[in-house]
């Protein structure tokens, strides 16, 4: 009879059909090994992502506390600028006051008492 394809070719795709079925093999046990790998490890992967999300959620709430005293902060920042200008009037009301009580010509409080109401 007659052969068609020669007895080389045929051997060469004999054996590259055993590896191909090798490599099918080879990549099905991975998959297997795998899917055990991941059986075994889902419940500490589950574990870790409950964690992740409880530190995730306490991070949010951290980050609320600190934006909230930031805000507290520049308010307190603000509140002692202006007790800072308000004593700062007063400080200059209160050396004019006495430069002016030291410029009367009086001898006790009580002339001091009538000199201040004259003037007012």
């Amino acid at each position: 009879m007659l052969e068609l394809i020669p007895l080389q070719y045929r051997e060469l795709a004999g054996a590259v059909a055993c590896g191909l079925a090798a490599l099918a093999l080879i990549a099905l046990g991975g998959v297997l090994n795998g899917w055990r790998l991941t059986a075994a490890y889902a419940g500490e992967l589950a574990d870790l992502n409950s964690t992740i999300a409880q530190q995730a959620t306490e991070l949010a709430a951290l980050r609320t506390s600190v934006a909230a005293l930031d805000v507290a902060a520049s308010e307190a920042a603000a509140r002692r600028e202006r007790a800072e200008r308000e004593a700062e009037t007063l400080r200059a009301q209160a050396k004019r006051k006495a430069s002016w009580v030291a410029s009367l010509n009086a001898s006790s409080c009580d002339d001091v008492l009538r000199q201040s109401w004259g003037r007012l």
